[in-house]
Order: C-alpha cells, then sequence, then structure tokens
C-alpha cells in the first residue's frame, strides 16, 4: 500500500473533515484519466453540501480541484428545523466513457429530495469534461450504493432508510423524465422520533406528529405516484454496496451482489448478498464484518470488499 500525497489539506481547511464524525470523504471513482473524489463540502461556515474534487491520475501526487458543487448547500440552523451531515450521500459510479453517476443526499432537510429545483436527495449524471449534472432520479434519503447495468440500461441502488426501509432500487428507464422513488412521502421506515417500531407500524406520541406531518413516510409508494423499491428491510440492515458480477461467479441465478453493514443488534446482517433480480430473491453469504463497499473484478472474477470492524481488505471468490 502506497501513500500518494495530494493537496487536498490546501482545498478542505475545516477541522470537522479530519476528525471522526459525520464528515469527511464520501465516495470514489478512478478512469483512465482522472481520479474523482466525493466529500463533505463547507461552502460556508456552517453551511455544507457533498461535492466532488478531481485530480488528474499520478501515482505520485494528485492536484486535486473542485469539479462539481451543487447549487445549494444546507445551514446546521435551518428553517426546516433539522440536520443530520450523515444523510448526505456521495456515492460515485461508473456510467459511460463520458459520464459518471452521482449520489446526493438532503442533510436531513427532506424536502428538497422531492424539489426538481435542486439537486439534493437526488441520483445525477455528471459529464466529466464540464461537470455539467442532469437528473436521473429523485426521492432519495441517502443512496449508499449504485451499479448502472450498460446492457439492460438499468440503473441499481441501495438506499438507508430512516428507522427501517433501507432499499434495492431500479431505474428502468422507461420514461425521459426523471424517476421518483417518493422519499420523504413514502418509505417503509419510520422517524427515529417513533416511541416503537415494529413491522405493522408505529406508535406516535404527540411529539412525533411534527415529523409525520413534514414527512408522512407512506407505508406504499405506488398508491401515491412513485416507484416501489425491489425489495425493502424492515428492521434495517444498513445496506451499502452493490456490484454486477458475471453469471458465473456464484451460479447462472445470481446476476447482483448486494452488501450491509449491520445496526440495531443485527450482527448476522454484517454480510454480503447474492441477488436474483429474475426473481427477487436473495441468500446470504455470512461474513461477520461491516461491509461498506465493494468491486467486482471481471478479469479475475473476484469481489474485493472492505470489512470494517477489523479494517480488512477482502476477497471473495467461487468455491472450486
Amino acid at each position: 500500500m502506497n501513500h500518494i500525497r495530494s493537496n487536498i489539506f490546501n482545498l478542505i481547511r475545516y477541522y470537522d473533515f479530519y476528525g471522526q464524525g459525520q464528515y469527511g470523504i464520501k465516495g470514489f471513482l478512478v478512469d483512465e484519466e482522472n481520479i474523482y473524489v466525493a466529500f463533505s463540502n463547507q461552502v460556508s461556515d456552517e453551511c455544507f453540501n457533498v461535492s466532488i474534487l478531481k485530480a488528474p491520475f499520478n501515482l505520485d501526487y494528485l492536484n486535486f480541484e473542485k469539479f462539481f458543487i451543487p447549487n445549494e448547500c444546507i445551514e446546521i440552523n435551518n428553517d426546516y428545523g433539522e440536520y443530520n451531515a450523515s444523510d448526505s450521500g456521495g456515492y460515485l459510479a461508473e456510467y459511460d466513457k463520458d459520464n459518471f453517476l452521482f449520489s446526493t443526499g438532503t442533510f436531513r432537510y427532506r424536502d428538497h429530495a422531492q424539489d426538481l429545483e435542486s439537486e439534493l436527495g437526488k441520483i445525477l449524471l455528471i459529464e466529466k469534461s464540464t461537470g455539467i449534472s442532469r437528473v436521473l432520479s429523485y426521492g432519495h434519503r441517502n443512496v449508499q450504493g449504485i451499479v448502472y447495468l450498460q446492457d439492460e440500461q438499468q440503473i441499481w441502488s441501495t438506499e438507508h432508510g430512516p428507522n427501517g426501509g433501507d432499499e434495492i432500487n431500479l431505474n428502468q428507464f422507461r420514461s425521459i423524465d426523471p424517476i421518483n422513488f417518493g422519499w420523504p412521502i413514502s418509505s417503509y421506515g419510520y422517524h427515529y422520533a417513533s416511541s416503537e417500531v415494529n413491522i405493522e407500524g408505529a406508535i406516535i406520541s404527540d411529539l412525533d406528529h411534527e415529523f409525520y406531518n413534514k414527512a408522512p413516510l407512506h407505508k406504499s409508494h405506488d398508491q401515491f405516484g412513485f416507484e416501489e423499491p425491489k425489495l425493502f428491510f424492515t428492521p434495517s440492515i444498513g445496506i451499502s454496496a452493490i456490484a454486477s458480477v458475471k453469471s458465473e461467479f456464484i451460479d447462472k441465478n445470481v446476476n447482483l451482489l448486494f452488501s450491509s453493514m449491520g445496526i440495531h443488534g443485527l450482527k448476522n446482517e454484517k454480510s454480503i448478498f447474492a441477488y436474483n433480480t429474475n426473481q427477487n430473491s436473495y441468500t446470504k453469504i455470512f461474513f461477520g464484518e461491516r461491509i461498506r463497499d465493494m468491486k467486482y473484478m471481471p478479469n479475475k472474477n473476484i469481489v474485493v470488499f472492505n470489512g470494517e470492524s477489523t479494517g480488512m481488505i477482502g476477497f471473495l471468490t467461487k468455491r472450486k
């Protein structure tokens, strides 16, 4: 492992970026010419978004410059009354030679997810040469994994729900208009303020009505004109990455893998899952590690993943 020097410290000067907390590097993408890094951007003293740095590919020194900055930021003290820097997205994924995909969150100012004038709470298509963006889908809370299947022209994404309601979503490009996935009007999760949460519903105290008036979290997407998730998990599994694999990696019925970090004491959910999209079914491959990200290497037919619990880098291969 080599330490590559860079100028990031000259570009990012606020203290919390370098500490343990909700700010920091959120996503990473490398192509043949450039390295793109998504990061928590302090636009002003108390206003943040997730933006992108770009540097020419170099193994000795990375000279970054600011490449893409969303058209607004969220103030810590805002008129919506909520702020959380973890609800920020920041995932970067390959699309084609001229563009890549980028997810943004709303920092818990949820109304932005339904506003097409806003670049927050979206999956964006970013042009590599100019940084110009286009909204591909909206109504997102916190997308943590994206994979584009070029032959099928499908975008699959994984998304953290609130208290429950982790999702796997599919954008099949049925329309030239952006697809709406419903957040925060519809979700199979519940607000963290709810007194009690179970699969059937939440017991809502008088104090909770403020949250549900702003963001009702209806337990249907289709009924309100939104795209239903292909899968959802309540309670949450801490869903994270998603990757496309060749049919021979596990067997002919598995074409995607997704991973999880495990929350709410669900240790068995710290796993990689083999997903059959045709039958919309999955099987669990238990690891016992918080898996944040993974990449499939088709030339080697292996999956590389990171385990946050122990700081490991692991390889998943087909059993011979």
